[in-house]
């Protein structure tokens, strides 16, 4: 079986990740655990604001790096989890 676990670290994404963890999944079950970002302020058309590219490039990696570790630490609690897939 394959399940697709969308996480933002909301109350309802931390719900589905409990329910998970507590079935019973037949073996060789998967998770896909899929996050995103949300950029903090609008975003400028291409080529319109390059005096703020570099700052931007740098809050965007920050934001990407923040949710591949929520990602990862995701993965390891379903890891850990007995029984989980």
């Amino acid at each position: 079986m394959r399940i697709l676990l969308a996480y933002d670290g909301s109350k309802a994404a931390e719900a589905a990740l409990e329910e998970i963890q507590k079935r019973p999944w037949p073996a060789g079950s998967e998770v896909l655990v899929v996050t995103a970002i949300e950029p903090p302020m609008p975003l400028p058309a291409a080529g319109e604001s390059p005096i703020y590219a570099p700052a931007l490039d740098k809050l965007m990696t920050t934001l990407r790096e923040e949710a591949q570790g929520r990602a990862r630490r995701l993965v390891d609690r379903l890891a850990s989890t007995r029984g989980s897939p």
